[in-house]
Formats: structure tokens, C-alpha cells, sequence
């Protein structure tokens, strides 16, 4: 691993976010004409006969085969189970583009701000989209998708609203969250239109929820988590809403530490945002088959390096702590990882846990000559 001051050298190329996590802020054109054949990956038939694969490896294979023009890369790689036992990814910032035979990115390759697949079987199909799936706003902000629950039949995807603030790598902000609502009346989800939360004005330094959202009982408990001063980690709370009410700004309540509460002001913090308690601003919580809580993050984000797993007995109390894999940046020149994810919709053999962390790096031209380099790299872990 590179030693901390080179390693933050290395990160100051990149772009440090929410949802998205580090997105690449310029397209090297002239890396990606490199002369070869476009290796083209067809698109699978609506009726998949693959079955889907039983290891992470499986999964890696899966998407590392994914190099066509809807789809060839892209960071979060948050999953959520859809009707008929299908599975939707969803990813920030997503490059569109063949691949060449030497594994170069073919020209004309692009990056859009989000993308989504749907899984079926052992079979991946991009969600039609000119552009952005989650189409940008009017005034130039645009969307990194972060989790998402279905509501009969419809999908809410809750989104990072993201605005640039002027030149370099962090020259950018985002502004609160919002959610974008799907109808799920074909085969792929359709887009119908963005709607305000409660964290819709939310700044960095205030809770946005949105990171992630567990059904139990009649309630939807949706964590959220905000900056920390000094600190590269974030503090995580916990609201909750009625389903009916989730596209409302009333009817949320928030954890005060004793009590739930209206008043947004009055979240207590479930993990400190600093030490062991550090989350990512990406993390992912679900209900396990025992009924308890369970939590998955990378602690200090991309300059950490161990990714834990935790268990709660209820949404309002804090989470254990146990370290369930390695995942330092700097392993290889400019490697970056960050933004690790549980993807408990997705059953393995042995009860293992399906684990994404998303790979980058700091260097344009790798990312361009390698289409490997940005994607997510999966594990299989114990939860």
C-alpha cells in the first residue's frame, strides 16, 4: 500500500463524491482511438438461458463481459431484487463504448452519470437511455444513484443530486438527495420522473438520506449519513417513513438516540464517523434471515482498507463490527477502491454473502487501455 502522503497526492487526480463515489471528470479521446477491431458483445435474447452464476467469480466473469456500447464500466453498483426474480444494478458514473481486442476502450467511448442493468439469470441488459438513465437536470446537476425499494408497481431509486462548483478534482458538490421514480410495467424499468425528499436541500454537512432503505413491518427505515469534520469517514442515522408516505416530506420520523422524532435536526448518530465508527459515504443495510439488522461498508472510504460487515438487533442501535475483507487502494500504481456494497438479494452456495468494491484509477490512460480497471470486483464473504 502506497504510504498516506502519496496516496492522497494520487487522489487529488480524482474526484471524491457521494453515491458515485470517484467519478472521472475528462475523457481521454485520443487513449481510446488506439487503432485494433471493436470486440462487440451481443446483446442476450429477452428469454435468458443462462443461469446465474454461483460465485463471486461467476459474477466477475458476468460483468467483465459486459464491454458493449450500453454498457462497459461504472462505479456504486448498487442492486436491488426486481418482480420475477430478476436483480437491477445500478451505477454512477458508467462509460458507454466497445472494446477493442487488445482490451483498449474503442473510440467514441463516453461517460454518462448513471447507467442501470437488469440481471436476468446469468444474462445482463442495459435499461434503454439516450443518455443518462436518470436524465440530468436543467440547470447542469445530475444524479448518482444510491439504493432503491419497490413499491408494487413502482421502483424508487433514491439519487445524490451532484452540481460542479468549478475546475479540478473537487470541483464539485452534491446538493441533497432526490428520487427517481420508475414504473414496472415491462420488461425493463421506465423512467417517469424525479421527485423532492426530505433531504432534497440537505447540504454535506447535514444528514442525506437515501443511502439506504430496509422494509420491516409497515415501515421503510432509510439511512442517511453526513460529513464529518476532520474526518475522511461519515456518521450514519436512521429515519423512517410509511411506504404511502416515502414521496413526502411529512410524515418522516427521525431516531433521537430515546425516541422518534419530526424534527430532522434532532437524528442521533448510530456510528461516530470517526475511528472504527468511520463509514463510506456508500454502504449498504438489510434485514437478515434471522431478523436482525446487518451492515456492510468501507471504513475512512478510499483511504481505508478494511471493508466490515455488522449486526444490529434493531434499526436504532448501533452496529457490531467485524473486518470481512481487505481492500486497500495502492496496491497497484494509482489503484483506487472505494464505495463496497452487499448485494444480500443475490444467493450464493454456503450462505455467503455476494460483496462489490468498485475499482479505478487515478491515471485516465489505464482506465482507457484496460476496460477492467473501472468496474466493480466482487467477493464472497461470511456476513
Amino acid at each position: 500500500m502506497l504510504p498516506g502522503r502519496h496516496l492522497l497526492a494520487v487522489l487529488l487526480a480524482v474526484a471524491l463524491g457521494v453515491g458515485g463515489g470517484i467519478t472521472v471528470l475528462s475523457l481521454p479521446r485520443a487513449a481510446a482511438s488506439a487503432a485494433g477491431p471493436v470486440q462487440r458483445t451481443a446483446a442476450p435474447a429477452s428469454a435468458c438461458t443462462r443461469p446465474a452464476p454461483q460465485s463471486a467469480a461467476g459474477y466477475q466473469a458476468m460483468f467483465d463481459a459486459k464491454d458493449d456500447e450500453t454498457w462497459a464500466g461504472g462505479d456504486q453498483a448498487a442492486s436491488v431484487a426486481l418482480p420475477g426474480g430478476r436483480v437491477l444494478w445500478m451505477f454512477g458514473d458508467s462509460v458507454r463504448g466497445g472494446r477493442l481486442t487488445t482490451g483498449a476502450r474503442a473510440s467514441g467511448s463516453r461517460f454518462v452519470h448513471n447507467a442501470m442493468l437488469v440481471q436476468t439469470g446469468g444474462c445482463l441488459v442495459a435499461v434503454p437511455a439516450a443518455d443518462e438513465v436518470i436524465p440530468s437536470r436543467a440547470d447542469g446537476q445530475w444524479y448518482w444513484p444510491q439504493s432503491a425499494v419497490v413499491l408494487g408497481d413502482r421502483l424508487v431509486v433514491f439519487c445524490a443530486r451532484v452540481r460542479r462548483t468549478g475546475p479540478g478534482a473537487f470541483g464539485f458538490r452534491t446538493t441533497g438527495v432526490d428520487a427517481a421514480v420508475f414504473a414496472l410495467d415491462g420488461t425493463q424499468p421506465r423512467f417517469e420522473r424525479v421527485v423532492g425528499t426530505p433531504s432534497s436541500l440537505s447540504p454535506e454537512g447535514a444528514y442525506q438520506y437515501g443511502a439506504a432503505v430496509v422494509p420491516i413491518g409497515s415501515w421503510l427505515y432509510v439511512y442517511g449519513s453526513r460529513q464529518v469534520p476532520g474526518a475522511f469517514g461519515r456518521s450514519v442515522a436512521v429515519a423512517r417513513v410509511r411506504p404511502a408516505a416515502l414521496l413526502r416530506s411529512a410524515g418522516w420520523q427521525y431516531w433521537n438516540g430515546s425516541d422518534w422524532s419530526s424534527r430532522a435536526a434532532a437524528a442521533a448518530r448510530l456510528s461516530a464517523g470517526h475511528g472504527a465508527a468511520s463509514w463510506s459515504s456508500a454502504f449498504s443495510v438489510w434485514r437478515g434471515a434471522d431478523g436482525t439488522l446487518r451492515s456492510l461498508t468501507k471504513e475512512h472510504d478510499v483511504f481505508g482498507r478494511a471493508v466490515v460487515t455488522g449486526r444490529a438487533s434493531s434499526p436504532t442501535t448501533p452496529f457490531t463490527r467485524r473486518v470481512a475483507l481487505d481492500a486497500p487502494s495502492g496496491q497497484r500504481p494509482g489503484e483506487l477502491r472505494y464505495n463496497a456494497l452487499a448485494h444480500p438479494e443475490v444467493r450464493l452456495p454456503g450462505g455467503l454473502l455476494l460483496v462489490s468494491v468498485c475499482r479505478n484509477n487515478s491515471d485516465l490512460r489505464r482506465v482507457w487501455a484496460d476496460t477492467r480497471l473501472y468496474r466493480p470486483q466482487f467477493a464472497a464473504v461470511r456476513a
